[in-house]
């Protein structure tokens, strides 16, 4: 058996054996129907999708269910002294990285997918007419939006247990860089800003889910998880291959470590920056048009030729995210009606 499947095996069973595990998946289970609550009382009246609801409030609270999983995966390894027995086997570091993150990764997405299911199920029960609009193509695009930013978070936080012996400083460390400083900054920028969020606009990976669960990704974005998660894979492997760099003769080789993280950075920006120049998206159906009234569904039924809509509005209004939806879902209702062709 392969090291990488070796070491997903006995991640995953760690982390299932573990009483802390199940009690995170529960207060991260509760917290994100906490906030899909009042997201849901907030949107009332409106046509918000409860799915991009519900995939929101999970979104915020990844990073920080991602630090408290990948929290041990290395410094349990370097406070019970296990590190140099790994170490000193034939295997390459990366494959102990990718084993311990795919692990980290798989049961994040389960426990995503009971958050999904029991908040769902308690939809059904109790308030069942929220889930008319509610369609798979969605439930399946914000599945696949938080496992994209679920596979970075936690591959960014199996990168800082590599740097830490002790959980408690691993976790602290992940859940201030990847949850509270990045969305405290956000805030501060809407607050302090005469425009506010005109300016800014949406959080931007809460603006990622929004526009995949609409129907809509860019290639920029795309580029930018699979880079960055590379990028935070690479810089665990190199942080745990470093701990074989010991004494003054290892001077060289950190300095080439170093210089090869610096490199790596900045080859994942530039790559970013470039798919995010070309401006490239990607349209698919995805709920949506369900809501459209007989009237309309007619009038295009019946009118033929072609019309171009056209809406001038920034990407960082607020209202844009909602036009887009309902303008690709009205040239998806116009390709499914026949005769008016809408662009």
């Amino acid at each position: 058996m392969r090291p990488v499947a070796v070491t997903f095996r006995r991640t995953v069973g760690r982390l299932r054996s573990q009483f802390p595990t199940a009690l995170a998946a529960g207060l991260f289970m509760a917290a994100v129907a906490a906030l899909f609550s009042l997201r849901l009382e907030a949107a009332e009246g409106t046509s918000a999708s409860v799915v991009a609801l519900w995939a929101l409030s999970a979104s915020a609270l990844l990073p920080v269910m991602a630090a408290f999983l990948a929290m041990d995966v290395w410094s349990d390894e370097r406070r019970t002294g296990r590190t140099d027995l790994l170490l000193s086997v034939a295997v390459r570091e990366r494959d102990f990285v990718v084993g311990k993150f795919v692990g980290v990764w798989f049961a994040m997405q389960l426990v995503v997918a009971l958050s999904l299911a029991s908040c769902g199920l308690a939809l059904a029960a109790f308030a069942p007419a929220a889930l008319d609009g509610a369609d798979w193509s969605e439930v399946i695009a914000a599945f696949g939006a938080l496992a994209a930013q679920g596979a970075l978070w936690c591959a960014a936080a199996s990168a800082v247990s590599a740097a830490f012996a002790n959980s408690a400083a691993s976790f602290c460390t992940s859940a201030i860089l990847f949850a509270a400083l990045p969305r405290g900054v956000w805030q501060a920028l809407l607050s302090f800003s005469a425009a506010g969020r005109t300016v800014f606009g949406d959080f931007p990976f809460d603006a990622h889910v929004a526009d995949m669960v609409s129907g809509s990704v860019t290639l920029g974005t795309a580029v930018a998880y699979v880079v960055f998660t590379v990028l935070a894979l690479f810089v665990a492997s190199k942080s745990v291959s470093s701990l074989r760099l010991v004494g003054r003769g290892s001077r060289m080789l950190r300095v080439s470590t170093a210089l090869a993280l610096a490199l790596a950075a900045f080859f994942a920006v530039a790559v970013t920056a470039l798919a995010a120049r070309l401006n490239v998206s990607f349209e698919f159906a995805s709920g949506g048009g369900a809501d459209f009234s007989p009237r309309l569904r007619r009038t295009i039924s019946e009118t033929s030729g072609s019309v171009s809509a056209t809406a001038f509005l920034s990407r960082r209004d607020p209202r844009f995210r909602e036009v887009a939806r309902r303008l690709r879902a009205l040239r998806r209702a116009a390709d499914s009606l026949g005769g008016l062709r809408l662009e």
